[in-house]
């Protein structure tokens, strides 16, 4: 069905210019601080931290900092534009991620309206997970990667697909550990291939899978970044802390949305299309399905991997000129984000008032050295990026690549004040504490004989 070139345009447009705005909030994500704050450790002393030196509960234990490239951006971001800059940065690689999503959309013969209503679906899904953080990075370099396989399985192979993947996975895996994602799909739309019949290209997709595994843990963890990420695909205490690793529930925002679009893409693929869909694409879209059936934060990796998919399953689908999307969504993105570095700095410094413990951290100052402090997991960066690591802390967000399990069991005891929370915080050393008010745990201290150093609308911090 044509549709017209101005709708077409004028919807693009409305589209990318909702997405850069929403992208370019000052969204602080808990682990912003201490990715800074590892940054500029990195920067400052030429070495990658290989040890933990920022907690009282595990000192000298083995970090796993697998996405130090990522750090060393956002610190170099920071030091040039403050945090300005760092969240307009995000934005554009946001908007760049989906502007490669539409791109695939477009190349696999989505109606030119349809794709772009796609496309607002897809960063609508992802939404949830938007912040200054190295999982951004994934979204990005999982979009390009997907464009890659397709285009290499439409087509003869150039004769440098060889060298392309294991680069592309050799930066990704320096950034983030979700290039294991990107294998992954890798390797199952070239099973599926196979079984489409294009079996001498996928025979050298899945050669071009060996190297690219290989080139992954080229990278200052070696081997143990191979295996890292495949440790998230089983429950454990950290991932059944973290709320982002739950399982969406599907009542509200996002992963309602994500419900609607994955029973109409059901729909479509089973009854839209005259011809059966492609393994490739099926073995792909159930592979992320799984993904985000069971954790939150894949919700958006399932916009970046299916959204192309259900594009294919609609009728009329036929090839169209895509640079003209590229165009529009650098057009927007440049009205949008040119000045938002420049108003942006009171709306940041309004949103980390509001929600980290800003003045109660500067109070901490007053208790000297060797501040030993129990604070709830999404303050806890923000605490060692404000003092330099200077106060140590029970636990942080870096979670299980620095913290065994029982940390976890320990502060869940605690912010519950589990019966044994008190000998946790005693055998532990912790002589400090900052915590909401209203924090149950934080009476019980007091009626121990903690005393108050401080106390605001946001914390309360108590001292032995």
């Amino acid at each position: 069905m044509h549709q017209p070139g101005r709708l077409v345009a004028f919807a693009t447009f409305a589209v990318y210019l909702a997405l850069t705005l929403l992208a370019a909030r000052p969204v602080t994500d808990p682990d912003l601080w201490w990715h800074v704050a590892t940054g500029e450790l990195i920067l400052d002393s030429g070495t990658l931290p290989r040890t933990d030196a920022w907690s009282y509960t595990v000192p000298g234990a083995r970090w796993l900092n697998h996405e130090w490239l990522a750090q060393i951006g956002m610190a170099s971001a920071t030091r040039a534009g403050g945090l300005a800059l760092l969240f307009l940065l995000a934005a554009a690689l946001i908007a760049t991620a989906f502007a490669l999503v539409h791109v695939r959309l477009l190349r696999r013969g989505t109606p030119p309206l349809a794709a772009t209503l796609l496309i607002a679906a897809a960063f609508s899904l992802s939404i949830p997970v938007w912040g200054a953080r190295p999982q951004i990075l994934t979204l990005v370099m999982l979009a390009l990667w997907l464009l890659l396989v397709d285009r290499f399985l439409e087509r003869d192979a150039p004769s440098l697909a060889w060298l392309v993947f294991p680069l592309v996975i050799m930066l990704w895996s320096n950034l983030h550990g979700g290039y294991a994602a990107g294998i992954g799909f890798m390797g199952l739309a070239a099973v599926g291939a196979w079984l489409d019949g294009e079996r001498r290209r996928a025979a050298l997709m899945l050669a071009w899978s060996i190297p690219s595994l290989l080139a992954a843990a080229i990278h200052p963890l070696g081997w143990r970044q191979l295996v890292y990420p495949l440790e998230f695909l089983r429950e454990n205490p950290w991932t059944a802390t973290i709320v982002e690793w739950k399982k969406p529930a599907f009542t509200s925002g996002a992963f309602l949305l994500f419900e609607l679009v994955l029973l109409a893409s059901i729909v479509l693929a089973a009854r839209v299309r005259e011809t059966k869909p492609a393994w490739r694409d099926l073995l792909v879209f159930l592979a992320a399905t799984h993904l985000a059936l069971n954790h939150g934060r894949h919700v958006a990796v399932w916009g970046i991997v299916a959204i192309p998919i259900i594009g294919t399953w609609l009728p009329g689908a036929a090839r169209t000129a895509w640079p003209r999307v590229a165009a529009i969504a650098a057009l927007v993105i440049a009205l949008v984000l040119a000045p938002f570095v420049i108003v942006t700095q009171e709306a940041i410094a309004a949103n980390v008032v509001a929600q980290q413990p800003v003045a109660a951290t500067a109070a901490l100052g007053s208790l000297g050295p060797n501040v030993r402090l129990f604070t709830q997991y999404h303050w806890a960066g923000y605490v060692l990026w404000r003092t330099e690591g200077r106060v140590r802390v029970f636990v942080d967000s870096r979670a299980d690549t620095v913290y065994p399990a029982h940390i976890a069991r320990d502060y869940d005891a605690v912010m519950s004040a589990d019966p044994r929370a008190l000998r946790v915080l005693a055998d532990s050393g912790t002589n400090a504490v900052l915590l909401p008010p209203d924090a149950f745990i934080a009476g019980v201290l007091q009626q121990q004989g903690w005393r108050v150093v401080h106390r605001d609308a946001v914390a309360v911090v108590l001292a032995r």
